[in-house]
């Protein structure tokens, strides 16, 4: 049996290969025959009117490009998880994936399976002519800016997005009329309270099944982080040491662990106390409930209300046999008698985010006809298509919404710092433990009291294990950006090298030290190298010309800019053999950085590339410079221990050799980051930033000097220096020590910030 169902798979396994390698076959038969082009656009949307859009936009487009044909591909797979993902990677393995392909930043392999449009979107959409976006660069015409399409981690346009979504309360207008003789919602909390109270007065005298608001899991938790936003701005505006209003989970949880905020603050008191009521106003057991015994309720009347996103609200338009409608929920204002003395002025919708974001296959044979599909999809013609018939709101700057889409417009006056209490890390555990707990707030014997004790006997340690894991991920996703980095470098033209290697920003690798710090992370208890470097006054001892590229090389530095690690060793193998030893030397260079991200990557091989870098450092030529480099990098983030210490020696090799050179200049930023946060950790923060500082008036190009600076500029937010020191200038010890332990200021010298 065992054996029959082994084969059974294997056998399965191989017809999907064989159908896939069909399906391609035919696709490049039929283009070749008809001499027309097919893309594939594939998502995962199963939303009431959105493949209808979809499709209604295709049948447009074809209309005005007969040459191409257009497939829309939908995908179940619940948010983008599951058999979704695994078919896309599978399919992307394969070389034959959809050409556009719907995915976030937070799914695996994004730069080894689509490519940028950063120079792109710099340029105007043609399908706008004739409209007021006209001559815009297509990143503008969005109404986000495409913010929201910044890859986080690489700091790269993959995407554009084709719509945006918030949440709001849909009602029953007919039973809404029915309990208060009218079909308007209620306009304040204290108004919210009352009718919820009447629609159980009214369930209660003619026997019905019903309650004011059905929710599920997934809808309560969207209206709950709302909830305590609304009450804890005030405290968020306090702790927001980068002043950017903004306070994601892994702000709130590095607060946490510093002691700025708990679960007994006031301010998140109250707002727990807030969700308690939230929670009896819904059907009872919510927590635990399905997104579609929800809709459920929602759909045969047996509630009033229901928070929905406009996903959502999409669905029940088609689901209702009665007129629905949206309000916002009515928060407590300052004149609340309970709330108002936390409330910091009106909610907001916060930042401006779209969604729905559209990848490019890095391997599409047909890149030019996808863009141009793409351009159509987001330009205002397409977008009132798209919002016509999903009725969704466009992301594209004056597309009027449908009537019903209107009712989800964004809000912009108010206050917004995203400060959600419930999920204090967005990795690991902790936002499983937080949802775990939500009964002891909601539940019949649950209290506010027996929510804040388990959160302070779990909350911690959960906190510190997902950034631990936030650790790994950041510095899996920045290992391909150095090879890719040094392939771009060797790829520049004759003259035309950029200051830097184009590495991941020191924003990424500043925070990855953070995290280190935040966990306890090893630390090395070295003095600083800012006196070393000073003191060796470093000379120029190497031209730093940019040597001629081999032609034998060319092939090899393009398989790692496009990901094809395995494929550039194998050419840089066949060139180490060259007579020429430069050619030979630079094909043992580009062999050893392919060994970094060569699949699988493991620890021997790792340990292969460091003893190749290491021969070659021992010259005394432009290859000797790029190997010293990588050395730091190695040891820095591509061993499986990080070695701080090694990283910085190697990189101070590097800079006394030749200080102008590309190398060097960008291992100063590196350098600064390894000396504040990573090699004396018992010295003061202002200690820290000083050595750094010095370090930076070794910056001698704009590029360098910018990535010094933003990463001194990013620790000085970091360990909340007063404002008086925040200078590039090395100020004293004394003038810049802090009022707190742990190089925190008080809560009197952070509001004083500038």
């Amino acid at each position: 049996m065992k054996l029959s169902r082994k084969w059974a798979g294997l056998s399965l396994l191989a017809i999907a290969y064989l159908v896939s390698l069909f399906v391609a076959f035919r696709r490049t038969e039929h283009e070749r025959e008809s001499g027309r082009v097919t893309i594939q656009f594939c998502h995962w949307q199963l939303e009431a009117g959105v493949r209808e859009g979809i499709d209604a936009i295709i049948h447009r487009y074809e209309q005005l490009n007969p040459r191409v044909h257009v497939v829309q591909v939908a995908v179940p797979g619940g948010g983008g998880g599951g058999i979704y993902q695994s078919w896309i990677l599978t399919q992307m393995a394969g070389a034959h994936g959809p050409d556009l392909v719907q995915w976030d930043a937070t799914k695996p392999d994004v730069p080894r399976i689509f490519q940028p449009m950063d120079a792109d979107i710099s340029r105007p959409n043609p399908y706008d002519r004739g409209t007021a976006l006209e001559g815009a660069r297509w990143r503008d015409t969005f109404l986000d800016g495409m913010v929201s399409n910044v890859d986080p981690t690489f700091h790269r346009y993959y995407s554009v997005s084709l719509d945006m979504h918030l949440a709001r309360m849909v009602y029953n207008k007919t039973l809404m009329k029915a309990i208060t003789g009218q079909d308007q919602p209620p306009r304040t909390y204290r108004e919210l309270l009352g009718l919820c109270d009447r629609v159980r007065a009214y369930a209660k005298a003619r026997g019905l099944n019903m309650v004011p608001m059905t929710n599920s899991a997934e809808s309560a938790g969207m209206q709950s982080w709302l909830i305590n936003i609304d009450l804890t701005n005030s405290l968020c505006d306090r702790i927001d040491s980068q002043h950017r209003m903004v306070l994601g989970g892994d702000d709130l949880g590095a607060d946490y662990l510093r002691g700025d905020w708990n679960y007994e603050t006031p301010a998140v008191a109250a707002s727990l106390k807030e969700l308690v009521e939230f929670g009896r106003m819904c059907t009872p057991g919510f927590w635990q409930r399905e997104r579609d015994l929800a809709l459920s309720d929602f759909v045969t009347g047996r509630a009033l209300m229901f928070v929905a996103p406009s996903w959502e609200a999409s669905n029940l338009v088609a689901l209702c046999a009665f007129p629905i409608a949206a309000f916002s929920y009515p928060y407590p204002e300052k004149n609340d008698p309970e709330y108002g003395a936390y409330v910091m002025g009106p909610l907001s919708d916060g930042q401006l985010i779209t969604g729905m974001p559209i990848y490019l296959n890095r391997a599409t044979p047909h890149r030019a006809e996808a863009l141009d599909f793409l351009r159509f999809m987001t330009s205002q013609e397409g977008g009132s298509i798209f919002s016509h018939y999903s009725n969704w709101l466009s992301s594209t700057i004056g597309v009027k919404p449908s009537a019903f889409a209107s009712q989800f417009k964004f809000r912009r006056n108010g206050y917004f710092f995203s400060g959600n209490i419930l999920v204090p890390c967005t990795l690991g555990d902790a936002r499983n433990f937080v949802a775990a707990h939500m009964d002891d707030l909601w539940s019949a014997n649950g209290s506010v009291g027996a929510f804040q004790k388990a959160m302070d006997e779990g909350i911690a340690e959960r906190i510190r294990d997902g950034f631990r894991q936030g650790i790994r991920l950041q510095t899996d996703n920045l290992r391909p950006l150095d090879v890719e980095a040094a392939a771009r470098v060797e790829l520049a033209p004759p003259g035309g090298r950029p200051g830097v290697l184009p590495i991941v920003s020191p924003f990424i690798e500043g925070y990855i030290c953070q995290l280190r710090e935040l966990t306890g992370g090893a630390t090395h208890e070295f003095q600083g190298v800012a006196p070393l470097l000073v003191n060796s006054k470093p000379k120029l001892t190497i031209s730093g010309a940019t040597p001629s590229l081999a032609p034998s090389l060319t092939a090899g530095w393009r398989a790692l800019a496009a990901g094809r690690a395995a494929e550039a060793w194998k050419i840089f193998e066949k060139a180490r053999g060259d007579a020429d030893p430069a050619v030979s030397r630079g094909a043992v260079l580009g062999g050893a950085i392919a060994l970094l991200d060569r699949q699988p990557v493991s620890g021997e091989q790792v340990g292969e590339s460091r003893s190749l870098l290491a021969r070659l450092a021992e010259g005394h030529d432009d290859v000797a410079l790029g190997a010293r480099f990588f050395l730091g990098r190695i040891a820095e983030y591509h061993e499986d221990r990080p070695n701080p210490l090694v990283a910085a020696r190697e990189y101070l090799r590097l800079i006394s050799a030749d200080p102008r050179s590309i190398g060097a200049q960008t291992a100063l930023a590196q350098l600064a980051i390894l000396e504040m946060y990573s090699l004396d950790a018992g010295a003061a923060p202002a200690v820290r930033v000083a050595r750094a500082e010095a370090i930076a008036r070794l910056a001698a190009n704009p590029a360098s000097i910018g990535a010094v600076n933003f990463a001194i500029a990013y620790a000085i937010l970091y360990f909340r220096r007063p404002a008086r020191c925040r200078t590039f200038s090395p100020p004293s010890a004394r003038a810049c020590s802090t009022r707190s332990t742990g190089g925190r200021s008080s809560s009197r010298s952070r509001r004083s910030r500038v």
